[in-house]
């Protein structure tokens, strides 16, 4: 931002505002001179985030969902878990939003020639494309138009395996039974990507990872049990807060999550924690 800078010690999330936090009254966003000015950078204009060498740049838009923690916490799990060094030519990225993780391994990974992205919407496409193309130029890159792996526009020739490695941060939030009425956008409440990863992953890949919170596991278990499949965690998991506060609107919804297992810690600044993990998907 030109001059202006804005140092945060020790965040527990890529957005430090603590606003909107009833316990916490010292917003280490709002409280500096520059906070407004940061605030509305990351609110109204074209984005940019570098992290460990990688750009990545993404539009302020409803059917775009910005870089957050959970990918960058997936990365590093994935790179404890050898992907930088792995065989691997090929790498998909599923339900791709920015393509951070497509983009990142690409980029440490030398061997990788070619990413695949997919996704519902046609921003998160447009957007990898970019991202993969500004940090890796001398790699293919293959952008499609998805219902899950199967191409509604894009890879014109969609092999048994799309990729020797699928990576997928999907929207992971557990539908409540019954009409639980939320004020955010209906794309954060799905289980049903992360379920098609978990039923088709050996269909498209060799190797396949996950990257959801610990409120869907039941969905993600009941669907390894039915395709004979096994979830083993990969590098740290990690209790982080529950940052998605529109979700906590509605009192009935926040009871479902309770039960799913979302931690309440009234003493802590931020009110709700939940366990993020990320699981390469085992077939027998």
């Amino acid at each position: 931002m030109e001059e202006t800078e804005l140092e945060v010690d020790n965040p527990v999330g890529i957005w430090a505002c603590r606003c909107d936090d009833p316990t916490e009254s010292d917003c280490p966003i709002h409280t500096h001179p520059h906070g407004d000015a940061v605030f509305n950078t990351l609110t109204e204009d074209i984005i940019r985030v570098h992290y460990d060498g990688i750009d990545i740049w993404w539009v302020v838009t409803p059917s775009l969902f910005p870089l957050s923690r959970d990918p960058i916490y997936a990365y590093e799990n994935l790179l404890a878990d050898g992907i930088a060094t792995a065989n691997i030519s090929s790498v998909l990225d599923i339900g791709c939003g920015t393509g951070f993780l497509g983009t990142s391994i690409a980029a440490s990974n030398p061997n990788v020639e070619a990413v695949r992205f997919g996704d519902q919407l046609l921003m998160p496409v447009m957007i990898s494309k970019l991202n993969q193309q500004r940090n890796n130029p001398d790699q293919s890159c293959y952008p499609a138009l998805t219902d899950g792996f199967n191409a509604q526009i894009g890879w014109d020739h969609q092999p048994t395996k799309l990729a020797d490695v699928c990576v997928c941060n999907p929207p992971y939030l557990p539908v409540a039974d019954g009409e639980v009425k939320t004020e955010f956008s209906p794309g954060f409440v799905d289980s049903g990507l992360l379920e098609e990863v978990i039923r088709r992953g050996d269909d498209v890949a060799d190797t396949v990872y996950l990257h959801i919170s610990d409120l869907a596991r039941s969905e993600a278990a009941e669907a390894a049990a039915e395709y004979n499949a096994e979830l083993n965690v990969v590098g740290e998991k990690r209790t982080v807060p529950f940052r998605l506060t529109a979700a906590l609107d509605s009192p009935t919804y926040v009871e479902h999550l309770l039960d799913c297992g979302l931690q309440e810690r009234r003493a802590d600044k931020y009110q709700y924690w939940h366990d993020l993990a990320t699981y390469r998907i085992d077939y027998n």
